[in-house]
């Protein structure tokens, strides 16, 4: 096995590792790139390092390098509907600006590509030689804010931001069912990270009831206090009340007819961050299906001013 040693140029500093592996060794696929991370048989400065980790100016990766030679690689192909897609995509933007764009992802869209995943918002931007950096991610049943960065400075910036909890988001959902009580805190550990190397992480998310239609269906605004995945799902089923339309985390034996929704009701809102000195205070409209829902079991509820 081929070792090498890499210098970070400058251009590349506040990049996450794997993204320096796609732009550098784009022959070396990324569950590759993954398992050596973990393993610890990619160090920066030698020490370990994680897939996601942040690269600066001047470390040194060192690195086995794998590589394996593809006509065309997967995430250059474009599908027959990409022309659709992609104005879908662009259609959804909110704001942009020199720094960051800002989407209303719509949707059964996935941010990044994985396994099975046609098409994602990333990839459509690289087909459109557009070098985003993604800071964060929602379901692809999810819909609403998102960030990208227009590059990895201020990825990086956002990052932290994150990380510092000085990010503040809240999403509204739809229950099935109606929580004990109107508002209050859910925590309890989620297991997370990959099969071979599972982690159980503290997950803390607060929430509020809006309104309630008879003991069926609840509106409900969700602020997750800690970034976990699946970390709304998992705590909506957590107090027996699944999302609406949640295929994955959701209780069996549901009999009422109401429970039965084509699409997942969970909708990132609002999102509030300061970056660079500017305030930044965004708001995206609910998607046609759980606005339909709440004209039917909610018209009562103001939600303007969550």
């Amino acid at each position: 096995m081929q070792i090498k040693i890499f210098e970070i140029e400058k251009e590349d500093d506040g990049l996450r590792l794997d993204r320096w592996f796609h732009r550098h060794i784009p022959n070396m696929p990324f569950t590759i790139v993954a398992k050596l991370a973990r393993k610890g048989q990619i160090r920066i400065d030698g020490k370990r390092v994680k897939i996601n980790t942040r690269i600066s100016y001047n470390q040194k990766i060192r690195t086995p390098i794998i590589e394996y030679d593809a006509p065309i690689k997967q995430e250059y192909i474009k599908p027959n509907n990409f022309d659709d897609i992609k104005n879908k995509i662009f259609n959804s933007v909110i704001h942009e600006d020199e720094h960051i764009i800002v989407l209303n992802k719509p949707y059964d869209l996935c941010v990044q590509d994985g396994s099975n995943v046609k098409i994602s918002i990333d990839r459509v931007f690289k087909l459109s030689n557009l070098d985003y950096n993604i800071v964060h991610r929602i379901d692809k049943e999810t819909t609403g804010l998102i960030v990208f960065a227009k590059n990895s400075s201020i990825a990086a910036d956002i990052s932290k931001l994150f990380r510092e909890k000085e990010i503040y988001k809240s999403y509204l959902t739809i229950l099935c069912g109606i929580p004990k009580n109107k508002e209050g805190m859910i925590e309890s550990t989620i297991k997370t990270g990959d099969f071979d190397a599972p982690k159980e992480l503290h997950a803390k998310t607060k929430f509020k009831v809006l309104g309630e239609y008879e003991d069926l269906l609840s509106l409900v605004e969700m602020t997750p206090l800690t970034g976990r995945k699946h970390q709304i799902r998992i705590h909506s089923k957590e107090i027996n009340c699944p999302i609406l339309g949640d295929k994955k985390h959701n209780y069996p034996g549901v009999k009422h007819k109401i429970y039965f929704a084509d699409h997942l009701h969970l909708h990132s809102h609002s999102l509030n961050f300061s970056l660079l000195g500017e305030n930044y205070n965004f708001k995206a409209e609910l998607p046609d299906h759980f606005q339909k829902t709440i004209n039917k079991y909610f018209s009562t509820v103001n939600i303007s001013n969550v």
